[in-house]
C-alpha cells in the first residue's frame, strides 16, 4: 500500500524540485487536507505575484498628454519597467475613467496599453516621473519586484517604439 507524505503549504519558503525528482510530498493545508491551486495562485504563494496601482478613488493621475487625456508616448501615465533576463505576466489591467471636469459633447478619452521592447527608458530616478511601489501580493514575503514603476510624467521622456499593443480604447463622452 503506498503512502502520501503531505507538507503543509509553504508560505515562507516555497522551493521547486528538478524534472523527475522522486519522493516528492503533496501539498496541503495547515489541516492536512490535500491542496491544489491554480498556476495563478501557486505564484502568489510562492511571492511570485506583484501588483501597482495609480490614482486613488476620485483622485486621477495627472500626468502627461493634456492632464490626462490623450497620448502622448513620452510623457506616459504609467510605465513598468522590466529588467533584462525577467518575464512578466499580466493578469489584469484596469483603467478607470471618469467624465472630466468640464466636458463638453464629444470630448473623448484614449488610453493605449503597449509593449516598448527597445527600453528605452531606463529606470528613472524620479525626476520625469514619480517612482511607484510595486507590492508583493504575499504580504509575508520580503521579496521585491525585479521590475520598476513610474507615474505621472511630468517631464517628457525618450520616445517609445511600441511594438506590441496589448489594448487600445476610446471613449467619446456625450
Amino acid at each position: 500500500m503506498p503512502i502520501f507524505k503531505a507538507l503543509a503549504a509553504q508560505t515562507a519558503s516555497v522551493a521547486r524540485t528538478a524534472e523527475g525528482t522522486e519522493d516528492k510530498a503533496l501539498r496541503s493545508t495547515r489541516d492536512g487536507s490535500l491542496f491544489v491551486a491554480g498556476w495563478e495562485l501557486a505564484g502568489v504563494m510562492e511571492g511570485r505575484g506583484f501588483m501597482v496601482n495609480v490614482g486613488a478613488f476620485s483622485t486621477p493621475v495627472v500626468g502627461g498628454g493634456v492632464g490626462g487625456t490623450a497620448i502622448d508616448l513620452d510623457a506616459p501615465e504609467l510605465v513598468i519597467g522590466v529588467q533584462d533576463g525577467t518575464s512578466i505576466l499580466p493578469i489584469r489591467i484596469e483603467v478607470d475613467m471618469g467624465l472630466p471636469v468640464g466636458a463638453a459633447d464629444d470630448d473623448e478619452i484614449d488610453i493605449l496599453i503597449a509593449v516598448d521592447q527597445d527600453k528605452v527608458n531606463a529606470e528613472s530616478d524620479g525626476t520625469a516621473g514619480t517612482a511607484e511601489v510595486i507590492h508583493n501580493l504575499n504580504t509575508l514575503f520580503a521579496n521585491a519586484s525585479k521590475c520598476y514603476a513610474n507615474s505621472e510624467y511630468s517631464a517628457t521622456m525618450t520616445d517609445p517604439v511600441l511594438d506590441l499593443e496589448l489594448a487600445h480604447m476610446t471613449k467619446i463622452f456625450e
